[in-house]
């Protein structure tokens, strides 16, 4: 009669240890990919929500500014950028404002970590243009003009950050945006 094959006490003691030193790495790897996967998505987010901010901005600007002022009457003494070398600085929780070709005005500004619109046509209704998801953390806003014949340059600076409450490194995504504008017509 043949002997049966089976394992010895010692091959089954190798093939349990290989296995108890190799479940940890996988699933260590496993782990890693699921925040770097987090961590993509939360940038992709913040990536999308910045262009959107950047391009509705740059469009409405440029396409429609006229005149800046620092204040939404509209009179000469808060009109910004009208003269050579002049520079006007909008902070966060302050705005420039814009003439458009029909004298109405429109700004952009900071309230409650989000970025709003506001117009003349639409003084109770602005439209935020950030989700919840999305942070504003900093928002800057200037114009300059170099010389009398030019037009004025705006300068916009926006930084968005995921809006968490956690400090997982896989949970924040932060980024910064930087354009300037050049006015058609002024």
């Amino acid at each position: 009669m043949g002997r049966l094959k089976s394992f010895t006490l010692i091959e089954l003691i190798i093939v349990v240890g290989i296995t108890s030193l190799m479940v940890p790495v996988v699933f260590s790897i496993v782990f890693v990919i699921i925040q770097q996967q987090t961590k993509i998505i939360r940038l992709q987010e913040v990536k999308r929500q910045g262009d959107f901010i950047l391009s509705n901005i740059k469009t409405t600007i440029r396409n429609n500014a006229v005149e800046i002022y620092s204040n939404n009457d509209l009179t000469e003494e808060h009109k910004v950028c009208a003269t050579s070398d002049s520079s006007y600085e909008g902070l966060s929780g302050q705005s420039l404002y814009f003439k458009d070709k029909l004298g109405k005005w429109f700004n952009y500004y900071l309230t409650d970590d989000k970025i709003s619109s506001g117009s003349s046509l639409f003084i109770s209704n602005p439209e935020e243009l950030t989700n919840d998801q999305v942070a504003i953390t900093n928002y800057t806003i200037t114009c300059t003009r170099q010389s009398i014949y030019s037009t004025p340059m705006i300068a916009l600076s926006i930084t968005l950050q995921y809006n968490t409450t956690s400090t997982r490194p896989e949970d924040t995504a932060e980024l910064t945006y930087n354009t300037n504008i050049k006015l058609k017509s002024y």
